[in-house]
């Protein structure tokens, strides 16, 4: 009951940029905003009166703002500033969405199988296997690059397969058509991690009250249950 718990915890996110909290279940939702955040060309404000998603083809890009983005259950996109990403599809268990240029962090908590969770670059596609951190950085002349963390990822480009596995990172997408991968044992640290961090923080103790309040529910129900001691209590 604990791990179906989190996983609906997932669903009651925090609103430090919007008005209220709010449960969602559908991949594309806005979470969160912070500076000049624009929808389909059109500025979003840190206080929105009701929650926007991004719907199949929509843009979302940001200039010297951040966003976060929910990516399926229990998975989040945090976007870096001078960054455009494109929903392709959104829904309860999977979604795909297109980096166009900048940076992001995946924060994936639930993947349920290797076509649910995928990332366009270019002419590329990466698919995440399992649950982890995963980073993306997109860019026209040096090329794009993936950088997992923690977790597994599989690279798709043209006819080439490349499996990524945690604390290694592969360059792809350049002109002359060559993939670098290298290994890493300390994530190098950026404004983008250090906000990933923080936002993290923040959800997490979400979820924690979320747990605390279900458990105070469930205590409240059992103590309204008649006592089996009562000559009318009902046995089976």
């Amino acid at each position: 009951m604990k791990t179906l718990l989190k996983a609906a915890a997932a669903f009651f996110l925090p609103a430090a940029a919007f008005a209220q909290d709010v449960i969602s279940a559908k991949a594309g939702m806005i979470n969160h905003i912070e500076g000049r955040v624009l929808l389909q060309g059109e500025p979003l404000l840190e206080i929105q009166r009701t929650f926007l998603h991004m719907e199949a083809g929509q843009r979302l890009r940001t200039e010297d703002g951040r966003a976060e983005v929910l990516f399926a259950v229990s998975s989040y996109l945090r976007i870096a500033p001078h960054s455009e990403i494109e929903m392709v599809s959104a829904g309860l268990t999977s979604a795909s969405v297109r980096l166009h240029r900048g940076s992001m962090i995946v924060d994936a908590h639930l993947v349920y199988d290797e076509d649910s969770l995928a990332i366009l670059l270019g002419e590329a596609e990466v698919r995440l296997l399992k649950k982890g951190l995963y980073r993306l950085d997109a860019a026209v002349e040096e090329g794009s690059s993936l950088t997992v963390v923690q977790g597994n990822a599989l690279l798709v480009s043209g006819a080439a397969e490349s499996e990524v596995k945690k604390k290694r990172s592969i360059h792809f997408g350049n002109p002359d058509g060559a993939v670098f991968e290298s290994r890493f044992k300390h994530w190098q640290e950026d404004e983008l991690t250090a906000w990933h961090a923080k936002r993290a923080s923040v959800i997490a103790q979400t979820t924690a009250k979320v747990d605390k309040r279900q458990v105070q529910d469930d205590s409240r129900i059992l103590l309204s249950l008649p006592n089996p001691d009562h000559s009318g209590a009902i046995f089976f």
